[in-house]
């Protein structure tokens, strides 16, 4: 695993034993271990004689819970709690991760009552924050679940290139002890094809234009395999080459094979503040139902600044 600091963080709104338990696996590689941050809520002016009782409560109740993980999971990471009080929990997380150089943010997601997509604060993170972040649904274990990851095998900008070979190597390294192979998805469409059917403006024979559709195809197929060949895995995939637009099939194929984890990216401008992670990103969060690792290309600069 390439994670060296590893920030878990909770909001104390429900039960986040799953999701610690796979911040501590994680973790387990790390180099400083574990570092727990429960976020709290500002209390009103008239309550704050009560904030420091809050606060411990909530560090005993996480203690309590780490305790009861660490006897069911037991590993040798360092772990260590803290809390603190906050009105903006995203932010406060993500200056955190500034101010201590984490390469990894791990929460619990939280969820409307249907548990499709994700709510305000993680999609905070996910704009924002500049290092991986892992958003856990509940019953959902990475360390023996199934992983999946999701790459553009058409892109040619050499960023989001980069950031897919990343995805592949992470991928294959978050599956790596379960030995299960890793579901590559991979999204590809003829997009001339109801412009051609119906004639509108280009007229095309059904014998031509199943050629080029089944040539488009082939193209976006043998990129993703350059795109493996290029990343160094040495793992084998299993190749998912789906005919339609990602916002659709990715969300589907995860549903329909269960999947327990999808690593996908997001897009952002390099180099500049990004309040958004692109049109197709933010498409597929909203009808994801799995836990999701999310990786941000290399250039993103957060707009949040430590003060």
């Amino acid at each position: 695993m390439t994670f060296n600091r590893v920030l878990f963080v909770s909001r104390g709104l429900g039960n986040d034993e799953d999701a610690l338990r796979n911040a501590m696996t994680l973790a387990q590689e790390a180099e400083f271990g574990l570092d727990v941050l429960v976020i709290v809520p500002t209390l009103p002016a008239k309550l704050l004689s009560y904030s420091q009782q809050l606060i411990d409560n909530a560090l005993e109740a996480y203690q309590q819970m780490l305790e009861k993980v660490q006897r069911d999971l037991p590993l040798a990471s360092r772990v260590s709690v803290s809390s603190m009080q906050a009105h903006d929990a995203s932010t406060t997380a993500i200056k955190r991760v500034l101010q201590d150089d984490y390469d990894l943010l791990v929460k619990q997601a939280e969820t409307k009552n249907n548990e499709i997509g994700f709510m305000s604060v993680d999609l905070d993170l996910l704009r924002k924050c500049p290092c991986p972040v892992m958003l856990c649904r509940p019953g959902h274990q990475i360390n023996q679940g199934k992983v999946a990851v999701a790459v553009d095998p058409n892109a040619k900008d050499q960023v989001e290139l980069s950031l897919s070979k990343k995805l592949l190597r992470l991928s294959t390294a978050l599956t790596s002890a379960s030995q299960k192979p890793t579901e590559l998805v991979a999204c590809w469409d003829f997009t001339l094809e109801n412009t051609l059917t119906n004639g509108t403006w280009l007229s095309m024979s059904t014998t031509q234009l199943s050629n080029e559709k089944r040539e488009a195809e082939q193209e976006s197929l043998d990129n993703l395999k350059r795109m493996i060949k290029a990343s160094g895995c040495k793992q084998t995939f299993n190749i998912n080459h789906l005919e339609g637009f990602p916002f659709v099939k990715v969300p589907e194929f995860t549903e329909l094979e269960t999947i327990d984890l999808l690593v996908m990216g997001t897009v952002a401008r390099t180099g500049m503040s990004s309040f958004f992670i692109g049109n197709t990103a933010e498409n597929i969060l909203q009808s994801l139902s799995c836990s999701l690792l999310a990786v941000k290309p290399v250039g993103f600069v957060s707009p949040v600044t430590v003060d």
